[in-house]
């Protein structure tokens, strides 16, 4: 079933630029909540892989229900492919049954290592790149920015002030060197945004 879908969308697959008026084309593969399903992570990137995606982004949730969970497969699979994927911090990131991850553990195995990342220097769980080829920015943000001293999930949305000013000088220095915008996060289920399931599956993914 999944080869007929992917035959059929190939089929449907419009190859005209009729949106963009630049003379620019990007293709953006996006996913989320992989939950540390493999075949179903190999199965997206083999897709994107057919359908020359330029990058993919995954918004957040690699793991199936926390840290204990294996996830070093991410790093492993993502290098055999010849776009980067970008990764954001999901709310089953933050905890394992033993204790609450910090923002530099999270930030050291779930996004260091990402080709061309700029972060704000401290290991908090956010960061952009730059793509000189389509003149865009992507903007990872963390939205689950804050320590927990228990072992519960920090699964309330919070941005703290820190990453606000970052993002706020993130995005002035990309206006003055007139990049395009591409924030991506991990939403709570609180939020859903439009076009996502009633199970809230589709993570934010915004361009601008």
């Amino acid at each position: 079933r999944s080869a007929q879908y992917l035959y059929a969308a190939k089929k449907n697959f419009i190859h005209d630029n009729v949106i963009s008026e630049s003379h620019t084309k990007v293709v953006i593969g996006h996913m989320s909540d992989i939950h540390s399903d493999i075949k179903r992570f190999d199965h997206a990137l083999k897709l994107f892989e057919y359908f020359g995606a330029d990058f993919t982004i995954h918004t957040g949730d690699t793991v199936e229900w926390n840290t204990d969970s294996r996830y070093h497969f991410f790093r492993d699979m993502v290098k055999e492919y010849r776009f980067p994927v970008y990764n954001c911090i999901g709310n089953h990131e933050t905890f394992c049954n033993a204790h609450t991850n910090t923002n530099a553990f999270l930030h050291h195995e779930f996004i260091d290592g990402t080709p061309g990342m700029m972060s704000d220097g401290k290991n908090g769980g956010y960061y952009y790149v730059d793509n000189d080829k389509f003149a865009l920015r992507l903007i990872a943000l963390n939205n689950y920015d804050f320590e927990c001293e228990s072992n519960n999930p920090r699964d309330k949305y919070t941005i703290l002030e820190p990453q606000l000013k970052w993002l706020a000088d993130t995005l002035r220095d990309a206006a003055e060197k007139n990049l395009g915008v591409i924030i991506f996060a991990h939403e709570s289920d609180e939020v859903i945004p439009a076009g996502a399931n009633n199970f809230g599956f589709c993570q934010d993914f915004s361009p601008h």
